[in-house]
């Protein structure tokens, strides 16, 4: 259902009236959505996140394994706040993608513990350690329940 259907629904429900229905088809019209800056700005931003992944890669040995664990430990900061942040905000979807993001840098994490310190473990081992781990108190998270449990069994 598009904004114009809603609006004349809105009108004959009587939530407004005949002259606020136009304003706001008015303002619809006229408002220019920046969707192709939008979609390079994603696009450029994605790039560089690959560029910059494929420099580590590159010197994944050499870098030392405090600073692997320093920089997990500081992401894992970052996302649980911004979780609380954004929950506090009230802006939900923010939270919710923070939340899963938080999630797969649990995994991330498991499985750097794992390589760092050659921990033998069986990808079922880190599964069973993340479900069984206490989760965010008010999670509402689907997604990131959803990425666990269907999505990280099938990678592994």
């Amino acid at each position: 259902m598009n904004i114009y259907s809603k609006l004349s629904d809105w009108q004959k429900r009587g939530l407004i009236t005949a002259e606020q229905q136009q304003k706001i088809t008015d303002y619809e019209n006229n408002v220019r959505r920046p969707m192709l800056y939008h979609a390079l700005l994603f696009l450029s931003c994605f790039c560089i996140g690959i560029g910059v992944i494929a420099v580590i890669a590159a010197n994944w040995e050499a870098i030392p394994a405090a600073v692997k664990l320093g920089v997990d430990f500081a992401l894992l900061c970052t996302a649980a706040w911004g979780v609380w942040h954004s929950r506090r905000k009230g802006r939900n979807l923010a939270a919710e993608a923070l939340l899963t993001a938080f999630a797969l840098l649990v995994l991330g994490s498991i499985g750097l513990v794992g390589q760092i310190y050659h921990l033998p473990a069986h990808a079922s081992s880190a599964h069973r350690c993340f479900n069984f781990s206490p989760s965010v108190p008010g999670q509402k998270a689907v997604v990131s329940r959803f990425v666990v449990y269907w999505l990280f069994p099938v990678a592994v």
